[in-house]
């Protein structure tokens, strides 16, 4: 792949002479602590990636990243976040041009996947367009309607989690917490919209169709949510968003749909709730909402990708 150009934006010179030290060999790496000096820069030079924070004084990521979109509506972008930033996260995943979340602290050789992953999108689309994959009308159109449906999903899956009213000393509170939750996952689509995805895809849900494979990424993802509590409360690294990754493109491959990655994520946590007291059950609850959002966005991502408009 042809190096391609990074613009790094963040309001720490700290932070972006780092970043800069750390992906130099991958990119040609452009950096700015500014949101007017990183559109400066958009205006003068092609970016094929955007690497964003979220939180910054003069405007946040998501708002920057619309305002970049103006200048230069090919650049696509990664964002790095935290858990608490989990609505930025959802209208950062309605841009289009958004493909991948990065918690603090990453981890480099992740962040660096992330990256070349998503400068090789850029080149394959815009580079090198020949490269796409050709498709039929209609599994576009599938396509298409499994990432409307991802969306809505992440949107519903959002609203009424916050993990600000979960109280870790108040039992009580807690259960009632997942109790809820556990309903919003199995009502999030009427019998009959899953009735017309099936009928429209051809096949069942996958726990059902596939039991056997449903079973295996069953147990990679509660293997995720495992290393998310324990870099959470150990400060212990893990590959998490390349399991994910691995994750979301089995499903893909699979033809798997919202259903799938909710009935995925909610019966892993009912595993994990079956063995361990209620406080490290909330520690899962909040670390499985992110993770969740990320496994969604990457199987919205794989759709993009194989099956372009």
């Amino acid at each position: 792949m042809d190096k391609q150009n990074l613009l790094i934006v963040d309001d720490e010179p700290a932070i972006t002479q780092s970043l800069k030290r750390s992906l130099r060999e991958n990119f040609f790496v452009f950096t700015a602590n500014s949101v007017s000096e990183a559109l400066e820069i958009l205006r003068n030079n092609e970016i094929a990636v955007i690497l964003t924070d979220q939180r910054m004084p003069d405007m946040n990521g998501v708002d920057f990243l619309q305002a970049a979109r103006q200048v230069q509506p090919n650049s696509l972008s990664v964002m790095i976040s935290g858990y608490s930033d989990v609505q930025a996260l959802v209208a950062a995943l309605n841009l289009s041009t958004v493909r991948g979340f990065i918690s603090k602290p990453w981890d480099n050789q992740e962040l660096v996947r992330k990256l070349e992953e998503t400068a090789r999108e850029y080149q394959v689309y815009f580079k090198d367009p020949q490269l796409l994959q050709t498709a039929t009308s209609q599994a576009v159109s599938e396509m298409q309607q499994q990432i409307n449906d991802l969306k809505r999903l992440v949107e519903t899956l959002s609203l009424g989690m916050d993990a600000s009213r979960v109280l870790p000393t108040e039992a009580e509170q807690l259960a009632k917490e997942n109790e809820r939750e556990a309903a919003l996952m199995q009502n999030l689509y009427p019998a009959q919209t899953a009735g017309v995805s099936s009928r429209m895809l051809g096949v069942l849900p996958l726990h059902e169709a596939n039991p056997q494979k449903f079973t295996e990424l069953k147990q990679q993802y509660i293997l995720c949510l495992e290393h998310a509590f324990e870099q959470r409360i150990y400060r212990v690294k893990h590959p998490i968003s390349a399991v994910l990754k691995t994750i979301s493109t089995e499903l893909g491959l699979l033809r798997s749909g919202p259903r799938d990655v909710i009935e995925l994520h909610s019966q892993s946590l009912r595993a994990l709730f079956e063995q361990y007291p209620l406080p490290r059950r909330q520690v899962y609850l909040e670390e499985g909402r992110l993770l969740v959002l990320e496994l969604m966005g990457n199987l919205t991502q794989y759709y993009r990708v194989n099956f372009p408009r």
